[in-house]
């Protein structure tokens, strides 16, 4: 089975991101390749502290640069 950034469309082989040269054949499985994944967390986290006000978006940031800092 294939697996395949659901955001960017790369897939996954041998553990290394690579953009498709063909359509894939047969079962696709999705996920987020790191950098989507990253991307989307921040966007999650920006949309989230943006509606908790400044407090909120300090903590966001704070969670953020504890995991990836």
């Amino acid at each position: 089975m294939v697996t395949q950034c659901c955001k960017c469309k790369k897939v996954r082989v041998r553990g290394a991101w690579h953009i498709p040269a063909a359509p894939l054949p047969g079962a696709v499985s999705h996920t987020y390749c790191p950098a989507c994944f990253l991307e989307t967390q921040v966007e999650f986290f920006s949309h989230s502290a943006s509606r908790a006000g400044c407090a909120g978006a300090q903590r966001a940031a704070r969670v953020l640069f504890a995991a990836y800092g």
